[in-house]
């Protein structure tokens, strides 16, 4: 408990842009966006600005993922590969297109939460 405890603490100052004083740090609107630049990517067509927004994108999907999972909220099976986790964001993205107003790291969380719930805790890391 006391660590979900510090995973909520944690997303909601960085939601907030307190770290940074900003209003915000990242959006689901930045993630929709990063999603599609990371899909252009991909497939080639982008150039340097999409590979790095795709670039964030992975890497804060990336973070979530480690955060959720060392707190007990996510379970992602072993060997599960960051492209499989971005399917599940983009596709939780395309079902839920008023998430733009969210912050991106509880967008990400509620995705893969979705995904990936953690049905029991962990003995250690």
């Amino acid at each position: 408990m006391k660590r979900f405890l510090v995973l909520i603490v944690l997303m909601v100052f960085l939601s907030t842009g307190a770290a940074f004083g900003q209003s915000t740090f990242v959006s689901g609107g930045d993630l929709v966006q990063w999603s599609a630049d990371l899909d252009a990517m991909l497939t080639g067509s982008g150039g340097g600005a999409e590979m790095v927004n795709g670039s964030q994108m992975l890497g804060y999907i990336e973070a979530v993922a480690d955060i959720g999972q060392m707190s007990d909220t996510l379970a992602i099976p072993d060997g599960t590969n960051i492209r499989s986790l971005f399917n599940v964001v983009r596709a939780y993205l395309i079902a839920h297109p008023n998430s733009g107003s969210e912050a991106g790291c509880v967008v990400i969380l509620n995705a893969l939460h979705a995904a990936y719930p953690a049905t029991q805790k962990k003995q250690s890391y």
